[in-house]
């Protein structure tokens, strides 16, 4: 068995409705699975 972090962004458009923003797979829910996710969300 394989554990695994799902990392789901979550934003609030000008309307105050939630959207996804993002969602990705780490080995873990820690700083660096956070930091590529997020880092891969920049335009």
């Amino acid at each position: 068995m394989v554990n695994l972090a799902l990392v789901v962004e979550i934003g609030v458009n000008v309307d105050d409705e939630r959207e996804v923003l993002g969602i990705g797979v780490g080995l873990s829910e820690d700083a660096s699975s956070w930091t590529e996710s997020l880092g891969a969300s920049v335009y």
